[in-house]
């Protein structure tokens, strides 16, 4: 556009400048001010319009302090966007801007009402709208989503409802895409229900050593959110040393578990709802307790107790004996077996003839081991078995035979042991074989 100034006075006068603001407007050719006009007399300038929006495109004109109002309309799409969610009524927001959801604890919800208006002169296309989260699992979603591909006409609008239900305590997060335009997504979670009471089911009060008994851990009743956890076993012994193999039968003394949301039971990381552990050899208080979290972080609180179980101090217990070595002058016989007592005080051993080509009458031994066995579980080196024992015995003899047998299957043991608790189970060696060749 070109502006003339004309003087239409009987006087000369003067300009002393011109200015314009506006970012749509700017003067591609400039006067050398003060510009005098005389009576009669015009000067001129050009004036551009550049619309950087569509619609009402604002500014001014000063001409040596003649203030005039430049009005021009650009055509083209412009999307506006707005928000109602809680106390905050129709708020405006600029792309990469947030939209601010009211606070809500968790396995609540909440929503807010975004709408898109086209303030521009053309019709508006919308093609997209989505939600984006940084996690697998997001605590926003779109419920309300209008048909798409959707034109706007100018000043027309359109609305959709984003639901906010709250996955962690604290801060959540995600992004809003309209077309390419990103809003950032914005609530805070309250802290989550108590937990319902726990119990862990199974086994209580004594087990017995050396057995693999198997726990659960289950809710009084369903909970809405998915917890994870982890389950710790803990050893006290009651004879100065724990057994290495009181863990879980997945390895160690702490194993993972989750409770899917809206259940009762938790289900560990064998993919069953109970784990099994092994009770070991010695006496001890083994304590099974549990530690909650919601999914995604954060811990949660509940009632319950700890599991006590207690491995008493029993009678020793023989797994086997044998006859390990014979000859003409001497015999050793190997007992094994474990004491829960960590000790030992004597061993009895029966030895009898078990062929009739085989001269050795029955004898009864008992023999005193309360010295040595207090050397073995004393030791470092029996920390790691626990409460298991291998005891070799051997006896000075003069044998005759005609068997053709080998000798240790003419011989016939049977074994007990004795602790301060009392007396063993009893094992005897297995019946002799059919006589073989010698090879």
């Amino acid at each position: 556009m070109t502006i003339e100034v004309q003087n239409t006075g009987t006087a000369s006068t003067t300009i002393s400048g011109i200015a314009v603001s506006g970012a749509a407007y700017s003067l591609s050719s400039q006067l050398v001010f003060p510009v005098t006009v005389a009576p009669g007399a015009s000067t001129a300038f050009t004036l551009n319009f550049t619309p950087t929006a569509a619609g009402a495109n604002p500014g001014a004109l000063n001409i040596g302090g003649v203030i005039f109002t430049l009005t021009g309309t650009g055509l083209g799409q412009q999307l506006t966007y707005s928000y109602t969610a809680g106390s905050n009524a129709n708020t405006p927001v600029l792309a990469g801007g947030t939209i601010l959801f009211s606070s809500v604890p968790l396995t609540q919800s909440t929503s807010a009402t975004v709408t898109v208006t086209n303030s521009g002169t053309l019709p508006a296309t919308i093609t997209s709208i989505g939600v984006v989260s940084a996690s697998v699992s997001s605590a926003f979603a779109i419920s309300s989503e209008p048909s798409l591909p959707a034109t706007l006409a100018p000043n027309a609008s359109l609305s959709f409802t984003i639901a906010f239900s709250p996955i962690l305590s604290g801060l959540n997060t995600a992004t809003l895409l309209v077309n390419t335009a990103s809003f950032t997504l914005s609530g805070f979670g309250g802290a989550a229900p108590a937990l319902p009471s726990y119990q862990i089911t199974g086994v209580s009060g004594t087990v017995q050593p050396f057995t693999q008994p198997a726990v659960g851990i289950t809710l009084a009743q369903t909970y809405p959110l998915t917890v994870t956890g982890t389950l710790t076993l803990a050893v006290s012994s009651a004879v100065f040393a724990s057994d290495p193999s009181v863990q879980f039968a997945t390895g160690g003394q702490i194993v993972s578990f989750s409770i899917p949301a809206n259940t009762t039971k938790a289900v560990f990381a064998n993919g069953g709802t109970t784990i099994q552990f092994q009770t070991g050899t010695v006496a001890e208080n083994i304590t099974l307790s549990p530690s909650f979290a919601i999914s995604g972080g954060g811990s949660v609180t509940s009632t319950g107790s700890a599991l006590v179980l207690t491995v008493p101090q029993l009678a020793p217990t023989l797994l086997s004996v044998q006859v390990t070595t014979v000859n003409e002058s001497s015999i050793s016989v190997l007992i094994e077996g474990y004491s829960t007592t960590r000790s030992l005080s004597s061993i009895s051993l029966q030895l009898t003839s078990l062929s009739s080509s085989f001269n050795l009458p029955t004898t009864t031994f008992t023999v005193n081991v309360s010295q040595s066995a207090g050397f073995w579980y004393s030791s470092g080196t029996s920390v790691a078995y626990g409460g298991e024992f291998a005891i070799t015995v051997p006896f000075s003899t003069t044998l005759a035979t005609t068997s053709t047998l080998p000798l240790a299957n003419n011989i016939g043991v049977t074994a007990t042991a004795t602790n301060s608790v009392g007396t063993s189970n009893s094992v005897s060696t297995a019946s002799p074989t059919s006589p073989t060749t010698a090879q």
